[in-house]
């Protein structure tokens, strides 16, 4: 925060209530009335993402043993149906090559509204969704993928919005500030 208010406000959030708060929090410092309403109308499109266009989402952590080791670290898998985002946690910040059995998936919406739908517990999800990892990672091995020694899967129900903003923009930009 400046003398005088916020020089820039930047939200980089995969939640919409996250983001409405944030803007939300800086109308105040807004001195243009203009700008204030443009951010009071931004922050109640990104909570009416989040309260009525929530879509759900599994999130799969799974240990295969080491020797399991694709020729990648993370993959973007928009024609799947069942997982959305695979990442071996070796590659992520802050850790090691010892994680490197371990895995984090991502489902996608649809997938966990039926898994949801069945009523399955999050047992249940970390089992199916683990059987569609493994067979991921056995389409870029050359050698067997073991079933995984470990896995825990959590459901977000709101992990997803099922509706863009509408806007024509990749960004907004709200100046001057």
């Amino acid at each position: 925060k400046m003398e005088g208010g916020f020089h820039a406000l930047v939200v980089a959030s995969h939640s919409p209530a996250t983001a409405a708060v944030a803007v939300n929090s800086v109308v105040g410092q807004a001195t243009d009335a203009e700008l204030s309403g443009r951010l009071r109308m931004l922050g109640a499109s990104l909570q009416e993402l989040r309260d009525r266009h929530k879509a759900p989402a599994y999130t799969l952590s799974a240990t295969f043993p080491a020797s399991v080791s694709p020729p990648f670290d993370a993959v973007a898998l928009p024609t799947s149906e069942h997982l959305r985002l695979i990442v071996r946690d070796a590659s992520r910040p802050g850790r090691s090559a010892e994680d490197g059995g371990s895995w984090t998936a991502v489902s996608t919406s649809g997938f966990a509204a039926e898994l949801l739908a069945t009523g399955a517990s999050e047992e249940l999800a970390a089992g199916a969704l683990a059987g569609h990892l493994r067979e991921l990672l056995q389409s870029a091995s050359s050698a067997g993928v073991p079933a995984p020694t470990a896995v825990a899967a959590k459901c977000w129900r709101a992990g997803f919005t099922a509706k863009t903003l509408g806007l024509k923009e990749n960004a907004i930009g709200l100046e001057p500030w």
